[in-house]
């Protein structure tokens, strides 16, 4: 069937720039990550959803394929495989995540064993714990839509992308253009629903909400999405505004403002630099349950300010696959972000993204 009547790629962008239009829709089908000075955006889960919509032989399936049980001080994890296979010329794609049974709490918990702690960036203690069946559902729930967001959104040529991208951008500009106090209201009403309220959204915008421009409302709308697909968090976001915490280099007197990502990146550099070491921890240290790969020790002799750069710099001409890749890799290598990075796992982050640029440009 698939060979006697073939996708027509027309009807595809037909169908999907379609749903583009509808408000509802796009309102919730990109995202905007602040970088540093630079902002990323993607299509959400939503977006995925759509387009699979509108795709034609193309078949998706997500499973679980492994599941450890916990043990004394070392937490359990299930794995589980997104599989998408092109009916048409069959060809196949896969992702594979782990997703640890335990949750991070500030507190610690009276109803559960803590397994470990962990100190923050910041010096707070963060205790972990086993996660309760509901607690573990909504974290498989958010990866395995994110391995079906990444593979969908991989199958879509980046004309056909960069086209979707411009017609939600148009469609949610002219919904707040005809009334803003709906839309701000929208708004508003979603960060409320992450726990983010309206003193902290006037605090971040510097601004009175009721003077915000819909350009402004649409940029919030986008972020929020960033936020609820899980791809950074608020105190991320208000950290690349300036109004993050402040950071303290051990043995200096005056802590040191620190006003983005960039700057806290260079914060903790110098830090090091300096010798200043950090307080010591009467927790145990954590061990993780998911078998991790180790990067290959670094020859390179750039530091992580340079690869960092320069990654950034790579990062910001790419299509949104480039991202996904460079973001498989640090997860793959026990990093939850770029900036956690040392230079090793930099470096492989590099090859991946220029091994994918290279697929692409083929």
């Amino acid at each position: 069937m698939a060979q006697r009547f073939p996708r027509d790629l027309d009807i595809f962008r037909e169908k999907i720039l379609k749903e583009c239009k509808n408000a509802t829709f796009a309102e919730l089908a990109i995202y905007d990550l602040p970088f540093g000075k630079e902002h990323v955006r993607g299509g959400s889960i939503r977006l995925a959803e759509g387009i699979y919509r509108a795709m034609q032989w193309f078949a998706l399936d997500v499973r679980m394929v492994g599941d450890t049980p916990s043990m004394p001080g070392r937490p359990g994890f299930r794995t589980w495989r997104a599989e998408m296979l092109d009916i048409q010329n069959g060809t196949p794609s896969a992702l594979e995540t782990t997703v640890e049974k335990t949750v991070e709490r500030r507190s610690p918990p009276s109803d559960r064993a803590i397994i470990a702690t962990r100190t923050t960036s910041e010096g707070n203690t963060v205790f972990i714990c086993e996660a309760t069946a509901s607690e573990l559902l909504a974290k498989e729930n958010a990866a395995t839509s994110k391995m079906r967001r990444n593979l969908i959104l991989a199958r879509v040529e980046r004309s056909i992308m960069d086209e979707i991208q411009a017609e939600i951008r148009k469609t949610n500009e002219s919904e707040a253009d005809r009334d803003p106090d709906a839309a701000r209201r929208r708004m508003l009403d979603g960060f409320a629903n992450i726990g983010v309220d309206a003193d902290e959204l006037k605090r971040y915008c510097g601004q009175e909400l009721a003077t915000l421009s819909p350009a402004q409302i649409v940029s919030l709308r986008e972020l929020w999405a960033a936020i609820n697909d899980g791809f950074c968090t608020w105190a991320d976001a208000l950290a690349d505004k300036g109004l993050g915490p402040i950071a303290a280099i051990d043995g200096d007197e005056d802590p040191t403002p620190v006003t983005g990502l960039m700057d806290r990146i260079r914060a903790r550099q110098d830090a090091s630099k300096s010798g200043a070491s950090q307080k010591p921890s009467d927790a145990p240290p954590r061990q993780d349950g998911p078998p991790q790969r180790k990067p290959e020790p670094s020859t390179s002799k750039r530091t992580k300010k340079e690869l960092l750069a320069q990654l950034s710099k790579v990062l910001n001409d790419s299509p949104k696959v480039i991202h996904d890749a460079v973001k498989t890799e640090y997860l793959r290598l026990g990093k939850k972000s770029l900036p956690d990075c040392d230079e090793a796992a930099l470096e492989a982050c590099l090859l991946v993204a220029e091994k994918e640029i290279a697929r692409e440009s083929h």
